[in-house]
């Protein structure tokens, strides 16, 4: 008769069968807390640029307030002759400027914005959510792994003692 005897340590079965429903369960849990980070990232990301469109607004605003009250008040400046002309085309230049000027900021952070709605807020969304994916596929895998064991370990049980036992 040969010495190899099939069987095993049915308390390190339970233990083992345990340590993969922790760790299927710690895993999924660690994935669902990074998604989690990730969609937060993404909401601040995403507030911050909208504070910087209306930061901008109003900076747009503030700067044609400020236009407006120097064109006023280099229209009451009692001033008439050649100099006064070329200082209203001036002004009229100079106002022109700055309004392309805050017209670009407007334009580019909305564009900034536009862009990372449509690449950059998928794209981390869709890494957040495939890692979530990924997590509850390894808590299913050990599940199912602690389901084996487990089951090894009743069939290994019922062979060894409790089949002998009803001998």
């Amino acid at each position: 008769m040969a010495n190899d005897i099939v069987g095993a340590d049915l308390t390190q079965l339970d233990e083992l069968s345990t340590a993969f429903q922790t760790a299927g369960v710690e895993i999924s849990a660690k994935a669902s807390v990074l998604d989690g980070k990730i969609q937060a990232a993404i909401s601040a990301f995403e507030a911050t640029l909208s504070s910087m469109q209306s930061e901008a607004g109003a900076l747009a605003r503030s700067i044609d307030d400020e236009m407006n009250a120097l064109a006023g008040q280099a229209g009451g400046v009692q001033w008439t002759g050649a100099n006064r002309t070329a200082f209203d085309g001036d002004m009229t230049q100079f106002k022109s400027v700055v309004a392309a000027g805050t017209a670009q900021i407007d334009t580019d952070i909305a564009a900034i914005k536009g862009q990372v709605d449509a690449g950059f807020t998928p794209v981390l969304a869709e890494f957040g959510a495939a890692l979530k994916k990924s997590g509850d596929d390894v808590d299913a895998a050990t599940a199912e792994m602690q389901t084996a064991v487990s089951n090894q370990r009743a069939n290994l049980d019922q062979a060894a003692n409790v089949g002998w036992s009803n001998a």
